[in-house]
């Protein structure tokens, strides 16, 4: 154990100290760049002596996702195409995929024994850091200190009141009243008009998140807790052992002796000198209580699958992604392998592919009838591979949308059995009944593909009907997911027949995109398009009368509200004009607030559900809530996973 503490602290003091390394761009532009790692306050920056203008990157060690090895990336990916690295690099070579898999940094350096030691150095810090936030450590300097270096926009190592107030609206999501602001500002710090120290901040910070009602219970365990202050109560072995089976949780029955207590201490307590005595601290026991092991709302059961994973994959909800390939807008940008890993680390096992023929002769992955820049299918394939079953077992279905002529369909098929081998389900399982589906526990850790067919080819001999043709066109109507869209996302109309057909196929939820009308009259449009506008009156007077045609049960309106007040009210009085009793617009006599109505109590009733909206430009709002909110809002946020009682693996 101790060989190992000490190759670690050897490999951190390398890292601290720093390398030569050399940072590759997707422009196949090269920097080369003195690199070292500032532990104290957890990022990765360069000697700015060598940058020519503007500040060095800073690579926040909380920010990072992955460290990955070799060539793989889709940047050096490319740069290997076009001739910009050498092939014999790649042992040389790492990238660092940060920000939620949205950024990536590649780099190259000078020998193995440098690119070994970035690697498993940053590789260990990522890793305990991750730890900690699983266990909420809230008493942790370190942790604190980065928020405060994030806070010091001008970088004088001290925050000016504008950032401590920003820092808490913005990142700690506290707000307080202006009179409480002041007052422990001029405690911590005397003054009225100062800046507070890396020091003072971290007084500042523990002072605002003193919790008085856990101090009310520590004096009522700890010995001679009423005459303790908050800054100096401590419970010892003996008396956490006691509050523990006085609580009788169940996440903690396994700590029954005095040796299991201080491993309990030794987990949660910041206070090196509390922890070597056995005593855990007011932060030590807000950090134990705000664990996992004390989450009301994650029983043991729901930490393991205790549901019936047997039945066939038809019975299952599945956790499914729609457009996978994009991170931002669905008309412009990049089509990005670490889409697909972002997903995939948070439980997704349904991937979508649009693959088309490359230029090369190999399948690429795109947005068809946009300007998203496509991506290269083995890329993808390659990259996600190591990922497919790290927050799962279960089995990972691609949905691939073929639109590929025969000879790189061919391709797929090779670069599918390349890269999944044994993964890739190629025939039928043995012992398995032909007539049922295969269940998720016989597909452990298998891929299945799902084929998307498209329309045939016009210089086909073969015929087809029209509505054969329409189904499987690259143009298919995209009310699957929009609804008032019949044909292209694109261009066209928005039509009210569209709603009329889904409601006869027994769908129960519309969506509606409404916008003010020049005429006064709100309308239905989708947005940044050029697909022509229809009036909401004209959709609602006309599917009214096939609300309940299907199903008895209500029908609920996702209405998608960008109006302005007046023609707010025109939806109101459309919406009450031509539903009448149907519409819902109380609550339901004798019926409990805070429990929804069941599909019984609704039935021939409409819900509507209005989606708020981006905030107006001149409104300042966060860059979370307005990517949020934003017309331009990711296509995946369009869609959500169901849950139910059943496991959704």
């Amino acid at each position: 154990m101790a060989n190992t503490d000490d190759a670690v602290a050897q490999l951190i003091h390398q890292l601290k100290s720093g390398t030569v390394l050399v940072k590759h761009k997707p422009s196949g532009k090269k920097y080369s760049r003195y690199f070292f790692l500032h532990e104290r306050e957890g990022y990765i920056t360069y000697d700015k002596s060598n940058k020519f203008r503007g500040k060095p990157r800073i690579y926040q060690l909380n920010d990072i996702d992955e460290i990955r090895t070799g060539f793989q990336s889709q940047t050096f990916d490319q740069l290997i195409k076009r001739g910009k690295i050498k092939s014999a690099d790649q042992n040389l070579a790492f990238s660092i995929i940060y920000d939620n898999h949205r950024r990536e940094a590649h780099f190259i350096a000078s020998d193995i024994e440098t690119r070994e030691s970035w690697v498993k150095g940053l590789q260990h810090l990522v890793e305990q850091r991750s730890q900690k936030r699983q266990h909420h450590l809230i008493g942790e300097e370190n942790w604190i200190l980065e928020y405060f270096h994030a806070a010091d926009k001008n970088k004088s190592n001290t925050l000016s009141k504008k950032e401590c107030r920003d820092l808490l609206a913005n990142s700690l999501n506290i707000e307080m009243p202006d009179n409480i602001f002041e007052q422990m500002f001029h405690n911590i710090h005397q003054t009225q008009h100062g800046s507070l120290n890396p020091k003072e901040f971290i007084s500042f910070f523990k002072m605002l998140t003193q919790r008085k009602d856990l101090y009310d219970i520590m004096k009522k365990i700890a010995k001679f807790g009423y005459q303790q202050t908050m800054e100096n109560i401590y419970m010892d072995k003996n008396e956490l052992l006691y509050f523990l089976r006085l609580t009788r949780n169940q996440n903690m029955n396994h700590v029954d002796s005095l040796n299991q207590a201080q491993k309990v201490i030794d987990e949660f307590e910041m206070n090196t000198e509390f922890r070597e005595k056995g005593f855990l601290s007011l932060d030590g026991f807000r950090n134990m209580l705000l664990s996992r092991n004390f989450d009301i709302t994650e029983s043991s059961s729901s930490r393991e699958i205790y549901q019936d994973m047997t039945r066939p994959l038809c019975d299952y909800y599945i956790n499914t992604s729609h457009n996978t390939y994009l991170f931002y807008s669905q008309l412009s940008g990049d089509s990005n392998p670490e889409a697909y890993n972002r997903v995939l680390l948070m439980g997704c096992r349904a991937l979508e592919f649009d693959c088309y023929d490359g230029d090369d002769g190999q399948p690429i992955v795109k947005h068809a009838f946009t300007l998203v820049k496509p991506c290269s299918f083995e890329s993808i394939i390659r990259l996600i591979q190591p990922n497919l079953f790290k927050t799962s077992p279960y089995p990972v279905i691609l949905n691939i949308e073929n639109h590929c002529s025969p000879a790189q369909q061919k391709q797929l098929a090779r670069i599918l059995k390349n890269y999944l081998g044994d993964y890739l389900v190629t025939k039928h399982l043995s012992n398995q009944d032909l007539h049922v589906l295969p269940s998720p526990e016989d597909l452990k850790y298998r891929v299945l593909v799902r084929s998307v067919p498209v329309a045939k080819s016009k210089k086909s001999n073969e015929t087809s009907s029209s509505e054969e043709a329409s189904e499987h066109s690259s143009w298919n109507p995209s009310s699957k997911t929009i609804i008032y869209l019949f044909y292209s996302q694109l261009s066209g109309d928005s039509n009210p027949e569209a709603y009329n057909r889904v409601l006869l196929m027994g769908c129960r939820a519309l969506e509606f995109d409404c916008y003010d009308g020049d005429d006064g009259q709100p309308i239905v449009k989708h947005a940044f398009t050029l697909v022509k506008p229809c009036p909401f009156e004209s959709i609602i007077r006309l599917i009214q009368p096939n609300l309940f045609k299907a199903s008895p049960y209500p029908v609920i309106f996702n209405i998608e509200n960008h109006c302005s007040p007046a023609q707010q009210k025109q939806l109101v009085r459309i919406l009450e004009n031509c539903l009448g009793d149907c519409l819902v617009t109380k609550h339901l006599s004798n019926k409990d607030l805070h429990v929804l109505p069941s599909p019984e109590d609704l039935k021939y009733r409409v819900l509507s559900v209005p989606v708020s909206t981006s905030k107006k430009l001149n409104e300042t709002s966060s860059s979370e809530e307005d990517d949020e909110c934003s017309s331009w809002n990711p296509s995946r946020k369009k869609f959500f996973l169901i849950t139910s009682d059943r496991k959704v693996f």
